[in-house]
């Protein structure tokens, strides 16, 4: 008897939970994707007609109405029962907001971005960290949360 699948499924199991997996691997796209326009985002924002000075407020802008948002989301999230779909629903906000990066051609259009980028992190942020709670195994939540 072949015993390589069971020992596959023993070390997918031991590394994390299919539910962790997943949170993990769309979170950390969603992450991915914020980090490589990073180092470049001071250059798209001169590009759009503005300076240090706007690239500074639209960060303060996505970090100001993340803020306030995350907040609503969190009380609200509490009484949903299909925690996921707020989450997928805050990816999806946050994908719309990266590709209107492409449509991007002022200063306002661009502080208008941050604000529905801003708004869907605030979304899925409080949803994500409850499941990601709600699924962590019993012993491992250190390991687990050190992972995220």
């Amino acid at each position: 008897m072949d015993e390589r699948p069971e020992i596959g499924f023993r070390f997918k199991k031991f590394l994390f939970n299919r539910a962790l997996r997943i949170l993990l691997i769309t979170n950390g796209l969603i992450l991915l994707a914020s980090a490589m326009l990073g180092p470049i985002y001071a250059l798209y924002v001169q590009k759009v007609g503005g300076d240090l000075l706007d690239a500074s407020l639209a960060g303060s802008v996505f970090a100001f109405i993340a803020g306030l948002t995350v907040l609503l989301s969190g009380k609200y999230s509490d009484k949903l029962p299909q925690k996921k779909l707020v989450v997928v629903f805050g990816y999806i906000i946050i994908g719309l907001g990266f590709l209107l990066y492409t449509k991007v051609d002022s200063v306002k259009f661009l502080l208008l971005v941050q604000v529905i980028i801003g708004f869907g992190d605030a979304i899925y942020n409080a949803p994500f960290d409850a499941l990601y709670s709600e699924h962590l195994d019993k012993g491992k939540d250190g390991t687990e949360w050190g992972t995220w």
